[in-house]
């Protein structure tokens, strides 16, 4: 926990030093991978930021079942929060897809069981 409290990332809204569980970090590539939640009234819509060299941007997911131990996200849309035009797209989807293929369902680390199987749809 120390170590990733050292990294010093916060939650966007309410400047709280995040856990593990809810966020991923790649130091090398300058990424980051932050879970900010989901609306009450759209449960199955994941709001994440994510941090990528100079760029922050809000992406939204849903989160679908396909069976009863794995669910599949599905990319919604994302936009920039700050003035991040000169990362290339397509590159930052890849980065984003890596992200989220560690962060997993919850983002807990690999040595943890898994509540579900997670499959990337986009």
């Amino acid at each position: 926990m120390e170590e990733f409290t050292n990294y010093g990332i916060k939650h966007p809204i309410s400047g709280e030093i995040l856990k593990p569980y809810f966020w991923t970090a790649d130091k090398e590539r300058n990424a980051y991978l932050i879970d900010v939640g989901a609306y009450h009234d759209l449960s199955e819509e994941q709001l994440f930021v994510f941090i990528y060299n100079s760029g922050i941007f809000l992406f939204k997911l849903k989160m679908s079942e396909i069976s009863a131990t794995s669910k599949a996200w599905r990319f919604v849309n994302f936009k920039p929060l700050n003035n991040s035009d000169l990362i290339c797209e397509k590159q930052l989807m890849a980065v984003f897809k890596e992200a989220l293929t560690e962060y997993k369902y919850n983002g807990l680390p690999s040595e943890y069981k898994q509540q579900y199987i997670m499959k990337i749809e986009f």
